[in-house]
């Protein structure tokens, strides 16, 4: 039942409004924002935003113990302009971190959270756990949500890792809170596939403004692959180009295999396209002077 009414949201929320704009302009440098390795998350807001985002908070928590002893980092910010409060995760940042993220997919059995049959990668669920569980985002954001008397919308946002972490908070916080599912907006790029098929049928079902954005032959995507139970929620936003001003895109389902969806394209074995997203330069961003 839950997976058949999904197919019917998952239909009418491929005609839902994406804007082009709101990614280009705004959600692109407000995930890339939490990508710091050297520096402050403020600091790398303001290239993009030039004071209008403010950062409330930053959190960290460990997210490698195989390999390193590196940190997964979140931030809640207010952008009083789009009267928005923001959340955004970082992505992959190492060659250790990457390690372990394939090793802990790949090679762990899948997890179950939200409820019974939702299974998820291992290493996405200790995560986004340790972010939900462990540390004050969670309180954080429902004390200003009601210190702006329930009026800003939550924009949640992150690239790659920080895009499957992103999705799982969007999920949660839908649950747990279903009066804010409606000010909600889910925004990620290059986010791989984050659980089995009731993950995504759960998660189309609660979260009502969700987009995947994908930059042509991204690698990330594509995995990891569905013949290990694993598969995309909607809406994929698929630009077959790249990515500049007035180029075209494709709404898709996550199931659709035509040319113009990710699924209908063969990705490349090198990692460009996930590295530029809307012209700019994922690794480098933050560090740029």
């Amino acid at each position: 039942m839950l997976q058949l009414l999904a197919i019917c949201l998952a239909f009418l929320s491929a005609f839902a409004l994406y804007d082009d704009n709101l990614a280009r302009d705004k959600f692109i440098g407000l995930a890339l924002g939490a990508h710091v390795v050297n520096g402050t998350v403020q600091s790398c807001l303001d290239k993009v935003f030039d004071g209008d985002v403010q950062v409330h908070k930053t959190y960290s928590v460990p997210c490698n113990n195989l390999y390193s002893n590196e940190t997964c980092l979140a931030y809640i910010a207010i952008y009083k302009k789009s009267q928005a409060i923001v959340i955004g995760f970082r992505g992959t940042v190492s060659g250790d971190q990457f390690k372990e993220e394939v090793v802990k997919t790949l090679f762990r059995p899948q997890v179950r959270l939200f409820h019974d049959k939702v299974l998820v990668a291992q290493y996405f669920a200790e995560t986004f756990n340790l972010f939900w569980s462990k540390t004050a985002l969670k309180n954080d954001l429902l004390k200003l949500e009601l210190l702006r008397l329930n009026s800003y919308r939550i924009w949640i946002t992150g690239h790659s890792l920080g895009g499957a972490i992103a999705a799982l908070t969007a999920t949660q916080l839908a649950l747990s809170y279903p009066l804010l599912k409606p000010r909600i907006s889910l925004y990620t790029f290059g986010q791989p596939r984050v659980g089995n098929r009731e993950y995504a049928a759960l998660h189309n079902l609660e979260v009502e403004e969700s987009y995947r954005v994908v930059h042509n032959q991204d690698l990330v995507p594509n995995i990891p692959f569905p013949l290990m139970n694993y598969y995309h929620h909607d809406n994929e936003i698929y630009y077959k180009n790249d990515m500049s001003v007035k180029k075209a895109y494709a709404v898709c389902s996550a199931e659709d295999q035509s040319k113009l969806c990710q699924g209908g394209n063969q990705p490349s074995m090198e990692i460009k396209d996930h590295l530029n997203y809307f012209g700019i330069d994922v690794e480098k961003h933050c560090d740029e002077n």
